[in-house]
């Protein structure tokens, strides 16, 4: 289980990552690490994006805390799943330090990310769904390594509808006209019941008189007046919602006594009609509702709905084996894209931090080429150093990755990630259209196993039919 909180970070944010990184807090800083930038200077490196950035607002960072239950999570873990946390929600796009604090009971993280965005220079919106997001993130990730998460988390602290109407709060009008009207719906075999058993209950009624048939002029809406009420309620989509007027109402109790009444055949049309669910082309009809039971009629059209869709899965597919085979083939071929969707994303991940450092290289240079013209020298580092850091730090990443700094570019690193991006994306509309295919294929091989398994099953029931070798 983690619990999450997130604050913006306005002022200072060097000392803020002081505070994350303190090595009596991270068994001597072992559990520090970060993206594209250096906990050293991360204060400069994030002013430095910011300068790119676009968007107004002080906010110059923003500190997530992801805390874990007591004795549930070793460090080592929850450092890997803060850093996993990191990556869901910042997608590589910021800077951050991450630091897991092992100095009280329960571990937790602190991670430290840039307000804007390395590449588009956007700024981050932290707003109430943005909590939630980063919960839904962490929750998912405590659930794949086995930790528990907070079920049904509250979102406020008002009383349940059950108990305020327990507390002995007035019922509003329109809930309690509402619930009459359905339970009276449920205890009428005719539309003129209905009308009656709403009277009994003290309700005055009028212009229920339905048109069709009559030849003459009825009011539009059914409207009912409670005692003690000086107002009618009319019985419309506007005043109650779907289902309350007059001519829903006497729809409802027609095919309501019709289900119960059900002896003879109904025509098809009217048999979709009475079954709430119609199963498309890719499952069976679900027999489990009360309209099923007692009605040999409603069964046979449902036989008949199997059949139908059996029949259609068996027109598509042919044999089962060969479809067994395409399955098999279409889960190798989404496993073989998967693969290479995380080898497009490890690229990507080293790129845009190549990209990071190549502009921290060339935005410091201008200080390391003046340091060289400088006469004090001392005095030059001692007034840049922080700049002069910054350079050093780049200029040792980039030849980290076997590159001249001076040979590379900037626009060179972002033309490459969007190659990348470019081919992530065709990578991901192909997974997806041949996962959509074999969750079709699926479907379509499930349906016809079970409807074979269920025949077998009816038949070996069958009156008169043996039912082991012993009866034979």
């Amino acid at each position: 289980m983690a619990i999450t909180k997130i604050h913006s970070v306005w002022a200072s944010v060097q000392k803020a990552v002081d505070y994350i990184c303190n090595p009596d807090k991270t068994n001597g800083e072992l559990l520090v690490d970060s993206y594209s930038c250096s906990p050293a200077t991360a204060g400069a490196e994030f002013d430095m994006a910011l300068s790119h950035g676009t968007g107004n607002g002080k906010n110059k960072a923003f500190h997530l805390i992801q805390s874990f239950a007591p004795g549930e999570v070793d460090a080592e873990t929850a450092h890997r799943i803060g850093e996993e946390l990191a990556e869901k929600l910042l997608h590589g796009n910021r800077s951050y330090v991450i630091a897991t604090h092992v100095d009280k009971q329960s571990v937790h993280n602190h991670i430290i990310f840039c307000s804007a965005d390395n590449f588009t220079g956007k700024k981050f919106v932290c707003k109430k769904r943005t909590y939630w997001d980063i919960r839904r993130m962490s929750d998912k990730l405590c659930e794949e390594n086995g930790l528990s998460v907070i079920e049904n988390p509250q979102k406020h602290t008002g009383l349940s509808y059950e108990d305020w109407i327990a507390k002995g709060y007035e019922e509003p009008l329109r809930d309690k006209l509402k619930r009459d009207i359905r339970e009276c719906i449920k205890l009428s075999f005719t539309y003129d019941d209905f009308i009656r058993l709403m009277r009994e209950r003290d309700y005055e009624v009028k212009g229920e008189a339905l048109s069709y048939g009559s030849g003459k002029k009825t009011a539009k809406y059914i409207r009912f007046k409670a005692v003690g009420y000086d107002q009618f309620v009319r019985g419309c989509y506007r005043s109650l919602g779907k289902g309350f007027s007059k001519e829903e109402i006497a729809e409802a109790i027609e095919k309501q006594a019709a289900i119960k009444a059900m002896t003879a055949p109904i025509p098809v049309k009217k048999m979709e009609d009475l079954v709430k669910k119609i199963a498309p082309y890719n499952k069976l009809i679900d027999r489990s509702s009360e309209n099923f039971k007692d009605s040999p009629w409603l069964n046979r059209w449902a036989d008949k709905k199997d059949l139908q869709s059996v029949a259609h899965a068996y027109a598509q597919v042919g044999d089962t084996v060969q479809l067994q085979e395409k399955i098999d083939a279409a889960r190798k071929g989404a496993s073989g894209i998967q693969a290479s969707i995380v080898e497009i994303d490890k690229k990507l991940r080293a790129l845009k931090e190549l990209a990071v450092s190549v502009r921290s290289y060339q935005d410091s240079k201008k200080y390391a080429d003046a340091y060289k013209k400088a006469r004090n020298k001392e005095k030059f580092y001692e007034n840049h150093e922080s700049q002069m850091i910054i350079f050093e730090a780049a200029e040792k990443e980039i030849r980290a990755k076997g590159l001249n700094p001076a040979k590379v570019t900037y626009e060179q690193v972002i033309e490459g990630i969007e190659k990348l991006n470019a081919q992530k994306k065709s990578a991901q509309a192909e997974y997806k259209s041949l996962s959509n295919d074999l969750s079709e294929k699926e479907q379509q091989l499930d349906l016809i196993n079970t409807y074979i398994e269920k025949n077998q099953i009816e038949a070996m029931y069958l009156p008169g039919k043996p039912h082991d070798k012993n009866e034979r």
